[in-house]
């Protein structure tokens, strides 16, 4: 216990309700950013001779450039001031970080307005126009920066991240704006007023479209001194579009098809002649992937210091950073500790060969439990572990829409598994048609199918249509006496249009392994389900129905 003393929880947003409406890849990831770079605002601001900082991980490297957001959206700390000062201190702060966003946004509707983009006609249309002066009114009403003093004497040392998360959660509300009578609406997120008109190229045609604050800030930030200072991004190409994501095992010998200028007409890489023959089904397919821990606020007071938890947490996330975007050629959007959100190609090949969404899920997870959970050890049942969703889909599907089901696959499907570690996979075919599966990540199943993906999707040779089979003889399967039954059924009924033995292999494995889990009864019924869906995805990506 520590008389006198008071703790405090920071917290923003709304973050959700400003990414979801992100038509473009760099709307979505600045729309996250932006969040990120207000909690080191804060930070920043914050006296750390009277406030300790004891999340996030607050060390020198903690505070280097990034175009990912490595700060979380909380803000916990201890201070010896009353609640009264801390009150009048967070005032201060979030007034004033308020106002710097606000004179960001004004700073780049003035440089927009002197601007020009010419269209393919050769004519000449200011990039921005002002409409309004209600940037600051906006932020100031719409934006989320909430504290929480608590005294600290009322909470176990071991329980503050856990208690103070808790307070946190009960003040983090969506709030509504409301729109003057004659203020234009954003064309964008269709919530907050319009404060400038701007000149966009929407399906390689420049329209008028008017823009609220957040909207506008999120499009052109790339164009903003201020932000490009704080993330290092580039002018030209600060995040790729989504048929770049997906199609990035083209860049290696096509380097000059993925440098884009942004504000002139987006091409679509499938459809440039260079290329057109070698593009490939799963080349047209991006994944959302959205990570979260489970149980971790529990496990918490294993540690001595809750310093130690932020520590973990960002030393992963770096890690995280790195091999999302060198390993699997993705692209990460944020990482906050255990919370992770990244547009990642569905499949590429490269030197050490197929490379899937699967294997990266995988890897992450391995590493949390080297890098988070394997360091918290004690007393306590309670384990902490990475639940994922996952969402792969045709790269012209609505980004927007995507995010909404990349978040109902991680918290409504993966995160309600039993004992959690769990992974929920969504695929949406071009026609919106879906498909999905789910299992705990230490279920043989996932490695099994894993390498039958990359086996199928390197091969020029097609996969037999055996999820129709399952189908057929499902109930055949779930009666079988022994494996020799099973085995004399796979031969005759199953393995008839397989040219690859690894692949025969690997998909009598999954049966096997399948009805061993649940040999009869209902769960073997779900669980040949579950195969056949997991094949089903794996012959549309191929091409094949």
């Amino acid at each position: 216990m520590n008389p006198g003393k008071n703790l405090i929880g920071f917290n923003i947003g709304p973050i959700y309700e400003v990414m979801k409406h992100s038509k473009k890849t760099r709307e979505l990831w600045f729309g996250s950013y932006l969040f990120s770079m207000l909690v080191k605002m804060v930070y920043d601001k914050l006296n750390k001779d009277v406030y300790t900082v004891l999340k996030p991980f607050s060390g020198e490297d903690a505070l280097e450039k990034s175009t990912a957001g490595l700060f979380p959206d909380r803000i916990v700390a201890t201070t010896s001031k009353s609640k009264e000062d801390v009150s009048t201190d967070f005032n201060k702060i979030t007034n004033e970080v308020r106002k710097e966003i606000a004179t960001i946004i004004n700073n780049l509707i003035k440089t927009e307005c002197s601007r020009i983009i010419t269209d393919k006609d050769k004519k000449n249309h200011q990039a921005a126009k002002k409409l309004n002066d209600s940037t600051g009114k906006i932020i100031k009403e719409y934006l989320q920066l909430d504290f929480v003093v608590i005294p600290q004497n009322e909470i176990d040392d071991k329980d503050i991240i856990k208690e103070v998360e808790s307070y946190l959660d009960a003040i983090e509300v969506n709030r509504s704006f409301t729109l003057g009578k004659n203020d234009p609406t954003c064309y964008r997120c269709k919530t907050l007023p319009a404060t400038v008109e701007v000149i966009e190229w929407e399906n390689e045609e420049l329209i008028e479209q008017k823009l609220c604050p957040l909207c506008f800030l999120k499009l052109r930030s790339h164009l903003s001194n201020e932000i490009i200072e704080l993330t290092g991004i580039k002018e030209k190409q600060p995040f790729p579009p989504i048929d770049r994501i997906a199609g990035v095992e083209f860049k290696k010998n096509y380097s000059h098809l993925f440098k884009i200028n942004i504000g002139e007409a987006e091409n679509n890489l499938y459809e440039n002649p260079e290329i057109n023959d070698n593009v490939k089904d799963y080349h047209k397919y991006y994944a959302l992937y959205m990570a979260d821990g489970d149980n971790l606020s529990k496990v918490a007071k294993n540690l001595n210091t809750p310093e130690e938890l932020s520590k973990y947490l960002f030393s992963f996330g770096k890690s995280v950073h790195d091999i999302s975007k060198n390993a699997f050629k993705g692209e990460p959007i944020y990482i906050g500790g255990d919370d992770i959100f990244a547009i990642m190609p569905f499949a590429f090949n490269d030197n050490d060969g197929i490379k899937t969404i699967l294997d990266f899920a995988t890897r992450i997870n391995t590493l949390y439990n080297e890098q988070v959970a394997g360091k918290i050890t004690g007393a306590n049942t309670d384990k902490t572990s990475l639940s994922a969703g996952i969402v792969i889909a045709y790269h012209k599907y609505p980004l927007s829409i995507a995010m909404e089901e990349v978040q109902n696959q991680l918290f409504g499907v993966a995160k309600q598994i039993n004992n959690k570690n769990g992974l929920a996979v969504k695929f949406i075919q071009h026609s919106g048609a879906d498909s999905s599966f789910q299992m705990r990540f230490d279920d043989p199943i996932l490695s099994i199918f894993s390498e039958l993906y990359k086996s199928v999707l390197s091969s020029e040779k097609g996969f037999p249509s055996v999820h129709h089979k399952i189908d057929k003889y499902k109930t055949l399967l779930m009666n079988l006496g022994n494996e020799i039954q099973l085995d004399n059924l796979l031969e005759k009924r199953f393995y008839e249009g397989f040219e690859n033995e690894k692949q025969k292999e690997l998909f009598t494995a999954l049966i096997k392994t399948s009805l061993i889990k649940f040999p009869k009864g209902k769960q073997a019924e779900e669980e040949l389900e579950r195969v056949g869906n997991m094949i089903h995805v794996l012959k549309f990506i191929k091409g094949e129905k």
